[in-house]
């Protein structure tokens, strides 16, 4: 994992919303 002050802030959005997609296509 990379340290989160190497990711940024839009990475961490982009992540966060690829995690929701997948979460939604799983349990959802």
């Amino acid at each position: 994992m990379a340290k989160k002050k190497d990711t940024g802030p839009l990475f961490e959005g982009m992540v966060l919303t690829e995690w929701q997609k997948l979460s939604n296509s799983i349990f959802g």
